[in-house]
């Protein structure tokens, strides 16, 4: 193993490889960290750029939410219908609620 693999910056995460520069451009989406900004900005850009209401996200999808457990219940309106996300925040608030497939 080489030295390069056992550095860690002051934090303890450990850098990239011989890169001894810490990733400090975090994606604000996925916390994914980038050497510079413009390598942070086309990544958000790339794969989170794609935004939607929740029911639109629905539609794309194979099943149906049941009980919306993932969403805001006391306004719940705005949450589902209005709010726009991106489609990774979607499939996280699916995965609370109870869904039926509809294969």
């Amino acid at each position: 193993m080489s030295m390069y693999h056992d550095i860690k910056d002051n934090y303890g995460g450990k850098y990239d490889h011989c890169d001894f520069r810490p990733r400090k451009y975090k994606c604000r989406v996925c916390n994914k960290g980038f050497k510079t900004e413009n390598a942070k900005e086309d990544h958000e850009k790339a794969v989170h750029s794609e935004i939607k209401t929740s029911d639109e996200w629905n539609n794309k999808h194979e099943f149906v939410i049941i009980d919306h457990d993932g969403w805001d219940r006391r306004n719940f309106a705005v949450s589902y219908y209005e709010e726009k996300i991106t489609e990774k925040e979607f499939l996280r608030r699916a995965s609370l609620s109870t869904r039926k497939i509809t294969k």
